[in-house]
């Protein structure tokens, strides 16, 4: 199997969350792994890198994640209630207030993008077009991705697997840092067994990218 043409690290370094995106560009199809804060347009830096179908697929559905699910026609999320209603707008007051500061002065280094106005940062919404499942497969022409489903963090945590590359995209479910576990949403319980399978796929893997922090990391850190 081949390598993939593009895995792009798509960073947003001077916000707080420094948050990572990766799109992932096979020979016929694309996926563009969370799709960041939405502050700025993702889908214009997007296309300037492939002119291919895009399918959306988030690591989880906190708001950092998904600022610029609706400027796409593809997204795909986990049939998760979480899920659905974090798609709605839907989340728990404690991640609305912590998210409503997302553009003060003191969580952002430097101007704010071109176009962006307010420092009012609004919690975003976006339609679903499909479901994805545990243990699917992303057709992309080469190279394939498998989706895992790794509940803990959110109920609706995965990470994506290029098994033949030994890449693992790792959303918020490992990254070099504190991984935030206090949201109502939290199941340390089942974080503990989703790192127990990451574990398990460390021999095979070649890179790490998780979705905040630096974007590439060894796989020991889990081994």
């Amino acid at each position: 199997m081949q390598s993939p043409r593009v895995c792009s690290a798509i960073t947003e370094p001077r916000q707080y969350e420094a948050v990572n995106s990766f799109l992932i560009v096979g020979s016929e199809r694309a996926v563009l792994f969370d799709s960041g804060m939405g502050i700025a347009r993702i889908s214009d830096l997007v296309r300037k890198i492939t002119p291919l179908p895009v399918t959306v697929l988030n690591s989880h559905t906190h708001f950092d994640h998904v600022g610029g699910n609706h400027e796409f026609d593809d997204v795909r999320n986990l049939d998760v209630a979480f899920s659905t209603a974090s798609a709605r707008g839907e989340i728990s007051d404690e991640l609305r207030e912590y998210a409503s500061h997302s553009l003060d002065e003191d969580r952002v280094c430097g101007a704010l993008p071109a176009g962006v106005t307010s420092r009012k940062y609004a919690i975003p919404t976006w339609r679903i077009t499909s479901n994805i499942r545990d243990g699917e497969h992303l057709e992309l022409g080469r190279p394939r991705a498998e989706v895992m489903q790794t509940p803990g963090h959110t109920p609706d945590s995965l990470c994506l697997l290029d098994a033949a590359n030994g890449l693992l995209f790792t959303g918020d479910t490992f990254y070099s840092g504190e991984v935030y576990l206090w949201a109502p949403e939290t199941d340390v319980t089942g974080y503990e067994a989703s790192i127990a399978k990451l574990v398990s796929l460390a021999p095979g893997l070649k890179l790490l990218l998780p979705a905040h922090g630096p974007p590439v990391a060894e796989p020991r850190p889990v081994a």
